[in-house]
């Protein structure tokens, strides 16, 4: 597949991939909770009764599938800022636990020396969610868990539970994690990514503010808002 002419709107379309998986995460998080009903899709399906109070439906994973996409949006997060601050660092490597730092592990200049609030706030983000303190905390007493949490959804054995102790199996090869308090989690990490795409925007918005764009050179593009009913 070749390469397509740049996006001029590149920064409104990631920002309106972002807004829409944020949206649609919500309500299927939304969904999983209110509608705790068998559906049609789980008939026929094969599943062993380990007579351990685990869980499988479709209900449980939207709530798996909202953690999921609420934790990706971050990374895309970083995406955005890498390009739009020209950080340099490659597509391919970019995620929000390296964007705030050099190779060399010291705090990248742009960031440093920025005094754009919205910006200081992501980077507070960071902190909560990934930066570890010399006796190897986090500044977010559940930010650990819920990076824990998302390693196991997405690359090892993670089991919902009815009832029971919530933690890492003893040789550990599962989580497990009771139904109400994944719930919990999963709406803290909503929480949390809300906040961030509010300083996204901010963020964005500081910065354009502040460029010395000569207006008389520049014209300006009205932009429209997608009608709800092409929204299928």
């Amino acid at each position: 597949m070749g390469k397509l002419d740049s996006d001029i709107y590149k920064y409104h379309t990631i920002f309106n991939q972002i807004k829409q998986e944020f949206c649609s995460a919500r309500f299927l998080f939304y969904d999983s909770v209110v509608n705790q009903s068998p559906h049609f899709s789980d008939r026929e399906t094969v599943i062993i009764d380990l007579l351990d109070y685990s869980l499988h439906s479709y209900n449980v994973e939207k709530t798996k599938l909202a953690f999921r996409t609420l934790y990706s949006i971050l990374d895309k997060i970083a995406y955005l800022i890498n390009v739009y601050l020209k950080l340099g660092y490659n597509s391919h490597e970019v995620t929000y636990r390296k964007i705030w730092y050099s190779k060399k592990g010291k705090l990248n200049p742009l960031i440093e020396q920025s005094q754009n609030w919205a910006l200081r706030g992501l980077f507070w983000l960071y902190k909560d969610f990934f930066e570890k303190e010399e006796l190897h905390s986090y500044l977010e007493p559940e930010a650990k868990e819920l990076s824990t949490i998302r390693n196991f959804i997405e690359h090892k054995s993670f089991k919902i539970i009815e009832f029971g102790r919530s933690g890492i199996s003893e040789d550990g090869f599962t989580y497990i994690i009771e139904r109400e308090y994944f719930i919990e989690k999963t709406l803290k990490l909503m929480k949390t990514i809300r906040a961030g795409i509010i300083y996204t925007s901010l963020f964005i918005n500081i910065e354009e503010t502040i460029k010395d764009y000569d207006s008389d050179k520049l014209g300006k593009i009205k932009l429209s808002i997608l009608d709800d009913n092409l929204k299928i």
